[in-house]
């Protein structure tokens, strides 16, 4: 464990991203000795899986951004120039995210969708949020933008091999809560 005194960091590739209570962290680890080069959202619902990817985009040009994750105990930053996206914990089954000049494509981990494995993506009809349902974890994952805006989706009910996500506005300031819930919830 990497653990600077003076900040209280650590080092995410080794430790994931998580607050007690919670059946998901954020982590680079999607197996035994393999990291990847994004963060996923990792379930531990009916096992391990990685259920999201959370890849880091410059708002503006829609071009990937290169980044640095700085990770406490309560934050966790992907930094770069030009920007930073930030996430917390406010409570065991939602993360909340803000970001300026950054912003994360949130798209399933995995593109493979069979009938009986994968992420589908579709667009709530009720509150108009976006929705990952997870068939490995039993569980929907709701993106919920609270400032910005959404500029675009990709994949929306797209099949095996489709690009799927929303895709955030050139805004330069934003916000999105992610919840891990077990079915549809009135608001």
């Amino acid at each position: 464990m990497t653990l600077n005194h003076d900040r209280h960091t650590f080092a995410i590739q080794e430790i994931p991203f998580s607050r007690q209570g919670s059946w998901f962290n954020i982590s680079p680890v999607v197996s035994q000795h393999i990291r990847a080069r994004d963060l996923r959202l990792v379930s531990h619902q009916n096992g391990m899986h990685a259920v999201l990817r959370l890849a880091p985009l410059h708002l503006v040009t829609g071009e990937r951004a290169e980044t640095v994750w700085k990770t406490t105990p309560t934050t966790l930053d992907w930094e770069a120039d030009g920007g930073r996206i930030s996430l917390v914990y406010e409570s065991p089954d939602t993360v909340r995210l803000h970001g300026e000049g950054l912003g994360p494509a949130i798209t399933p981990a995995d593109r493979d969708l069979t009938p009986f494995a994968g992420t589908c993506f579709y667009r709530d009809p009720v509150d108009s949020s976006y929705e990952f349902t997870s068939y490995e974890t039993g569980r929907r994952y709701r993106v919920t933008l609270l400032t910005g805006a959404v500029a675009a989706t990709e994949g929306l009910e797209g099949l095996a091999g489709a690009d799927r996500r929303p895709v955030l506005s050139g805004a330069s300031a934003w916000g999105a809560v992610i919840e891990g819930i077990e079915g549809n919830r009135r608001r």
